[in-house]
């Protein structure tokens, strides 16, 4: 169990380490920001904070808990980022634009997250993560153990969420506590 939960939480951060990288080499691919696209990237921020602020509410702060904390300390630093570059005058405009257009692909990464998450929280797991990146996504899901059906279901969910195909999307067993 000790192993399954190292080798999870290594999994985990080498993801966001990926996000992050993936995040810097998308700098270049980008286009600008509606202000609609913006009033939505703030309720689903609030909706993140209010999630931490429940979870931090609790007396143990769990793996999915941590997980949401710092997937979003880490987006925040992106979005910090992303807006210096769109707010700088003196960068290029392409610059800007490359930088709009990231700032768009995590909202809706984020709202593609989200709603999967709730999915899959609806069919009566406790806690999951949903995490997109480029080529794939993976789920981690709080179980002791996933019949194939379960499997099937929470794949096809999370491709209807996040436009993923179900042969790429990646299940993690995470065991309770």
């Amino acid at each position: 169990m000790v192993l399954n939960r190292k080798k999870t939480i290594i999994g985990i951060v080498s993801i966001l380490i990926l996000i992050v990288g993936i995040s810097l080499v998308n700098l270049t691919l980008q286009e600008p920001v509606s202000e609609n696209e913006e009033q939505n990237e703030s309720v689903i921020t609030g909706e993140i904070e209010k999630q931490i602020k429940e979870n931090k509410d609790e007396k143990k702060t769990t793996f999915f808990a941590q997980y949401r904390i710092e997937r979003e300390r880490v987006r925040g630093k992106q979005i910090e980022l992303l807006r210096d570059i769109i707010n700088d005058q003196s960068q290029e405009p392409r610059a800007k634009e490359v930088a709009s257009e990231r700032l768009v692909a995590i909202t809706e990464d984020i709202e593609k997250e989200l709603k999967a998450e709730s999915f899959i929280k609806s069919k009566g797991f406790k806690e999951c993560v949903v995490i997109i990146m480029p080529e794939t996504t993976t789920v981690v899901v709080e179980s002791t153990a996933l019949r194939v059906d379960k499997e099937e279901e929470i794949k096809k969910l999370v491709s209807s969420a996040t436009g993923c195909s179900e042969d790429k999307v990646s299940i993690i067993i995470h065991e309770p506590e």
